[in-house]
């Protein structure tokens, strides 16, 4: 596909996504629930959602295998079940049979209504999922909540960290999921409320049940601020509607609180005055009550490193709106940059301009710079939308054979004497660092190191050019301190993710460490400490050589005079050793460059 045909083709898609919130929400299935407030919207939802088909609770092993796989798969091709509740990992069995170590679990617990598993509720796929056995056993019949205090499972937190249950403030038994979850089962929890309003919910003695039998609210007035706070905290997530597409197409009915992540301030939370807008709603802020339009890029600038003839690798870039006038915002580059939805597409699908549907939680393309000569490069995005500024994210590329500066950081030039989180900038990067200060030890060399302490963090904010092939630094104990480990990573986008190179365990005395990183483009470290968390660490003489193919590779004769002047820069074999001259035929480090010995 060419570009001017791949960018007619965004055009179209973006044209008929206009009518929806969601890319994926057939709006013509809500269409009767448009107008409506508060009680009359929740009775209208109910007469979408409520009519769907009945699996059967015996069925839905079968339905969860095409519903509740995740993308890993074992040695047997087998898929990954999603568990809310626990980190054990579970693969199905492929026949549609249970899982071993699994159940059918209920979000909303079956002992709270007087039919069992054979009534809709029962048997529902979006409100029963599969849960590990055990977590499930420990969540028993409990309530959404806050666990106060020591939870009593698990007993260990270490043995699982999807849940809790405990006591609230009130003295009751609750259930307690992870931050990452708590939007998820708030919107199961208002799922039921709509769709099961006529359910004979019981009132108990040994548990408070959240829902009541009546039109409205269905949810009890303790349970709702909880929920409304978790779906707030915890936005819907590509995983949500990944289960309720999915969902959808075996059982007919959808989560409408998943397609409209706003939904529930209209029914219960801030909003009820108002009218719901089928086409318009996006942020639950009625018209003629707007807030501040939202229009925010990220990161600020990119940096790129490539080889000459090759394009770079990609780079993730990632626009929010929220209340905008527009829906839509366009991304137009200039230089020899280019842009794409996708960071595998071929080269002809890569084009100067991009015109993609906003979202409060995030749109996100790709930047690359196309295949130059040897130099440096500069450019620009620039992001339009109606009714705010543009937004402009500068480029900048370098390319080959470029003469880098070689990374060593002693930070001799930055200084910080406290151990308060901050930035600070140095000889080589600018570093964050946090529960860290830059002092002297007579543990090291005698000049100003890092100290980090406990779980302290050293971690640049800026990128280094050239990617990485080997890394070396200093390490030891503060004084007399012991029980500290240190883990070693590295990033290619600017700090979003992370690879781990390295944990060191354990310290003895002063010692430099090298490891090969062997990565191309822009890089970033960080070190973190662990262990014992009153405990000390100090780091110092970072340095990193740039990233080279062997045909980058410099040579020298093998003779005392022809490398003489290298001497100044240290020379250290590719285990990260530092070695005196004259050196034995090989590849050593020279000056951050690798450099062949004849």
């Amino acid at each position: 596909m060419n570009n001017s045909n791949r960018n007619l083709a965004v055009l179209v898609a973006l044209l008929c996504s206009l009518c929806c919130v969601w890319a994926d929400v057939p709006l013509q299935y809500y269409n009767s629930v448009n107008g409506k407030k508060k009680a009359e919207l929740k009775k209208a939802f109910y007469n979408v959602i409520s009519p769907h088909t009945r699996i059967g609770y015996s069925g839905l092993w079968a339905a969860y295998e095409k519903v509740d796989y995740l993308e890993n798969t074992n040695e047997q091709g087998q898929h990954q079940v999603m568990d809310y509740y626990s980190d054990e990992v579970y693969y199905f069995k492929g026949n549609g049979s249970a899982v071993d170590g699994m159940n059918k679990e209920h979000v909303a617990p079956q002992s709270w209504w007087g039919g069992g598993t054979s009534i809709a509720v029962g048997n529902d796929l979006i409100q029963v999922i599969p849960s590990d056995s055990k977590a499930n056993n420990a969540k028993g019949n409990y309530p959404l909540g806050v666990v106060k205090g020591t939870p009593s499972y698990p007993s260990n937190p270490s043995l699982n960290s999807r849940m809790k249950t405990g006591r609230n403030a009130n003295g009751e038994m609750v259930f307690e999921p992870c931050d990452e979850y708590k939007g998820d089962f708030a919107r199961i929890y208002f799922y039921v409320a709509t769709c099961y309003s006529d359910v004979n919910w019981e009132n108990r003695n040994d548990v408070n049940v959240s829902f009541i039998k009546e039109d409205y609210p269905t949810l009890k007035s303790d349970i709702l601020p909880i929920l409304l706070q978790w779906s707030r905290q915890d936005p819907v997530c590509e995983w949500e509607k990944t289960r309720n597409e999915r969902a959808y197409g075996i059982q007919g009915n959808r989560n409408p609180f998943i397609d409209f992540p706003y939904l529930a301030e209209y029914i219960w939370g801030d909003s009820v005055d108002y009218a719901f807008d089928l086409y318009t709603t996006f942020t639950g802020i009625p018209d003629g009550e707007e807030e501040q339009p939202v229009f925010e890029v990220s990161p600020e600038n990119v940096i790129f490193a490539a080889v000459p003839g090759e394009a770079s690798e990609p780079k993730q870039v990632t626009v929010r709106m929220e209340n905008t006038k527009d829906k839509t915002f366009t991304a137009q580059v200039d230089g020899p940059f280019e842009l794409s939805d996708d960071p595998d597409a071929d080269d002809e699908d890569w084009s100067k301009t991009m015109m993609l549907l906003g979202s409060p939680i995030g749109s996100s393309f790709f930047v690359r710079l196309s295949a130059q000569d040897e130099g440096s490069y500069q450019g620009a995005i620039t992001f339009s939308t109606k009714g705010v500024k543009d937004i402009v994210v500068s480029l900048s590329a370098v390319v080959g054979g470029q003469d880098l500066e070689p990374f060593f950081e002693d930070f001799g030039k930055g200084s910080k004497s406290s151990y308060a989180a901050a930035t600070v900038e140095c000889s080589a990067a600018t570093w964050l660092l946090n529960d860290a200060l830059i002092a002297k030890d007579a543990n090291t060399n005698g000049t100003p190191s890092v100290r980090l302490k406990g779980s302290g963090v050293l971690e640049m904010q800026t990128d280094k050019l050239g990617g990485c092939d080997y890394l070396w630094f200093y390490a030891g104990n503060y004084g007399n301190d012991t029980g500290v480990t240190l883990q070693v990573s590295y990033s290619l986008d600017a700090g979003r993710t992370w690879t781990e190179v390295a944990t060191l365990q354990s310290f003895d005395g002063w010692q430099r460490y090298g490891f090969a990183i062997q990565q191309p483009g822009s890089i970033r470290l960080r070190f973190q400490g662990g262990g014992v968390a009153s405990k000390r660490l100090n780091i110092d003489d970072i340095e990193m050589s740039h990233y080279d193919d062997e045909t980058g590779i410099a040579e020298i004769n093998n003779s005392y005079e022809t490398y003489k002047s290298y001497e100044s820069y240290g020379t250290y074999d590719l285990a990260g050793r530092r070695v005196t001259a004259p050196h034995k035929p090989g590849i050593y480090i020279i000056n951050g460059k690798k450099v062949l010995v004849r």
